[in-house]
């Protein structure tokens, strides 16, 4: 008889303060999250640059170094990456940028 004493508590409504706890609940949890996103997105966007950062340092070192295992080819295509990293945003990055906030 427990159990189904127990199945028919929970197929009765809640009552209004049992809605308000649930609410309360579920919007904490909610805040929670968003926080947690919040963290994330700026953990994420530190480690984007900092991955940035370091590709072209190594892209430098690679240009600025001589080593005949490397090939002319490969140097070149380096340097364009370095100088295309280098330069200033075109107006088409910056459009989705905007979009987001």
């Amino acid at each position: 008889m427990d159990k189904n004493t127990s199945a028919l508590k929970m197929r009765q409504p809640l009552n209004e303060e049992e809605l308000k706890n649930a609410l309360h609940q579920v919007s904490e949890q909610s805040r929670q999250l968003y926080l947690q996103n919040q963290q994330l997105a700026k953990s994420l966007e530190e480690a984007n640059l900092s991955n940035f950062f370091k590709r072209l340092e190594w892209l430098w070192k690679i240009i600025t170094t001589n080593n005949p295992l490397l090939s002319v080819d490969f140097v070149k295509k380096c340097a364009t990456e370095f100088e295309s990293l280098m330069a200033e945003p075109t107006e088409q990055k910056e459009a989705p940028e905007e979009n987001k906030e």
